[in-house]
């Protein structure tokens, strides 16, 4: 359904029964994200004193309760429409990357049967930060709020969030901030640059660990929105004559009441950028490319040093079109041929690659689980599932396969052969990246190990 573009459907059922069940049902599945379904259950109930029948829940009190079964079904609504320019961009909207994060962390408990879940409060607790003052220039204070999604007036959203993982039971927090694709095409301008900075200084001062998910169209620039019908008043550019008789202009400034129309931006993503590096060596840093990231965007995926690139999505410094101007002929067909993960994961940028955005975000979780809960802090441990005692069983008969003395491997019988690590811990990283050196990350006894093994 995801796939055909269809985040809501009802589905009616009729129950023939003696019991309380018999009647009419009515079942409304929300899935915005195509992997966090949200599923209301209605029966169809006789609102005598209307004379109409009527949704009603079966627990608690769903969207629709009260409503009557042949209302007008509402027209798209902004955060609907919102989520609908995302998609066009082939991305999730940035606010319901806290769903795919619940999501991702039930799957991550289901994969941990053993360790116990504190069933009596929630795995995640999310809070939005923004800026104190709401003009939020650069050295603006970060304040927590809740608040409805979609009401950013800045491209880019960040939360602090709280979770508990199986390395983590109590409760860990992390910082996540995000572009918002819907806003300006997720360019960055001076308030994106000071709101990613603000971010970034948290980080470093709680030593908290920092994911930044990466969908944006590079620094911003444009033209004064009152001088569109003057624009000649509003472009100061020069004139630059080819050889071959050709007549260009070169834009020196644009002029304009709002800020973040020129080369005011690229000052701000010169900031950001040594933001994020300093982040890099004071904490933990971690992008994920959602989305297709260009300029500083992808400067900022290279820059901490640890990257998650999903497979249809490019990191790129400068679009295609613009090369083969350059050029003079057409040399590139797309933006993958230039930062796709064929060229990414085979030259060192890229660590990991997924096919989808729940994937993604596992792929942070798994990650994390590697990373104590603040920088400095003590390793995560779990209860060992291998027995510290037990053999390598892994023998190479010829050559030796470094995957499988690592983590085991089947031999022809079918019999687990043991390797130097826990089963099934092993996450290679920089796979495509000089293929005769393999390099992750492991646990032995469940304590985080990191290998390289020729």
């Amino acid at each position: 359904m995801h796939r055909l573009g269809v985040c809501e459907w009802e589905v009616k059922l009729w129950i023939s029964s003696e019991g309380e069940s018999n009647g009419a049902w009515r079942i409304v599945v929300s899935n915005v994200t195509g992997h966090t379904c949200i599923i209301h259950i209605y029966r169809e109930v006789e609102d005598s004193s209307k004379q109409r029948v009527v949704y009603h829940s079966t627990s608690g009190q769903g969207p629709l309760h009260g409503l009557p079964v042949n209302a007008q079904y509402k027209p798209l609504g902004v955060l609907d429409q919102k989520r609908l320019l995302a998609r066009k961009s082939n991305t999730t909207y940035c606010y319901d990357f806290p769903l795919a994060f619940e999501a991702a962390l039930d799957k991550s408990w289901s994969q941990h049967s053993g360790t116990n879940n504190p069933k009596h409060k929630a795995n995640l607790r999310v809070k939005e930060l923004v800026f104190a003052d709401q003009k939020g220039s650069w050295g603006t204070p970060l304040v927590s709020v809740e608040r409805q999604p979609g009401l950013n007036d800045v491209g880019m959203v960040a939360w602090r969030m709280e979770m508990s993982t199986p390395e983590f039971p109590s409760g860990r927090t992390i910082l996540i901030v995000s572009n918002d694709v819907t806003f300006k095409n997720g360019s960055f301008g001076p308030s994106e640059d000071a709101f990613f900075q603000a971010v970034t200084d948290v980080a470093c001062t709680q030593k908290l660990p920092l994911i930044y998910l990466a969908a944006n169209s590079g620094a911003r620039i444009g033209v004064a929105e009152e001088d569109y019908a003057r624009i000649r008043s509003s472009v100061i550019a020069h004139e630059l004559k080819l050889s071959s008789g050709e007549l260009r202009w070169v834009i020196d400034t644009i002029v304009g009441k709002e800020d973040g129309l020129g080369v005011e931006n690229l000052s701000g993503s010169g900031a950001i950028a040594s933001a994020y590096s300093k982040a890099y060596k004071e904490t933990f840093t971690l992008t994920y490319v959602t989305g297709r990231t260009v300029g500083i965007g992808a400067y900022l995926a290279r820059l901490g040093m640890r990257c998650i690139q999903r497979l249809d999505q490019p990191i790129i410094l400068t679009g295609f079109s613009a090369l083969n101007k350059l050029l003079g002929r057409e040399v590139y067909s797309s933006h993958m041929q230039l930062g796709g993960p064929k060229i990414m994961a085979t030259n060192g940028v890229v660590h990991l690659t997924v096919s989808d955005d729940l994937e993604g975000i596992s792929a942070i979780l798994k990650w994390l689980s590697f990373v104590p809960s603040y920088a400095g802090g003590p390793l995560p441990i779990l209860s060992p599932l291998d027995s510290p005692e037990r053999p390598v069983e892994y023998l190479p008969e010829t050559s030796c396969d470094p995957r499988a003395a690592i983590c085991g491997a089947m031999d022809g019988s079918g019999k687990w052969l043991g390797g130097m690590f826990d089963r099934d811990s092993f996450i290679e990283t920089l796979e495509g990246w000089a293929r005769t050196v393999v390099t992750g990350t492991c646990e032995a006894w469940r304590n985080t190990c990191r290998n390289c093994c020729c």
